[in-house]
């Protein structure tokens, strides 16, 4: 009965986070910036260059004057505080025992 209650929950959870508002816009966000090819193409330079570079350095200060790539940035590590506090729930719930004669 437990388990059926608990993957109950976890559906309801993840429709929750499906209709967030801000998983809907970072997803909006990150479908704008893989349509636009000078972004891209600036992305996959970056990702093959040594970071301590000047041209590494230049070409993401360029990057991050994308107004939808800080936008998806910012949403992204609010998503992911999100997501480790709930691992952390998650873990001390499921750390917790489920039959009261296990307790004792």
């Amino acid at each position: 009965m437990k388990r059926n209650t608990m993957e109950n929950k976890i559906e309801e959870l993840l429709e929750l986070l499906e209709n967030d508002s801000r998983i809907q816009d970072l997803k909006k966000r990150k479908e704008k910036l893989l349509k636009n090819k000078t972004f891209l193409e600036s992305m996959t330079k970056l990702q093959n260059l040594d970071i301590y570079s000047d041209e590494y350095t230049k070409l993401k200060q360029k990057l991050f004057k994308n107004q939808d790539f800080i936008e998806f940035k910012h949403l992204e590590n609010e998503i992911n505080l999100l997501i480790l506090e709930m691992n952390q729930r998650l873990k001390k719930l499921t750390n917790e025992r489920w039959c009261s004669h296990e307790n004792h």
